[in-house]
């Protein structure tokens, strides 16, 4: 899992949608404070979540 910060991710926000989707890898996007965290995943992955 990729782990990197907002502004990070800000500035090539279209690779890391590449990478997600291209080699199923999700982002993980530290904030400053717990309850500002996510993660990316691709579409396909995320309908496999779905589906289970």
């Amino acid at each position: 899992m990729i782990i990197t910060s907002p502004t990070e991710a800000r500035k090539d926000f279209y690779q890391l949608l590449k990478n997600v989707t291209n080699n199923h890898e999700p982002i993980y996007i530290s904030g400053n404070h717990a309850e500002n965290n996510a993660v990316i995943i691709g579409l396909e992955d995320w309908k496999s979540i779905q589906e289970t």
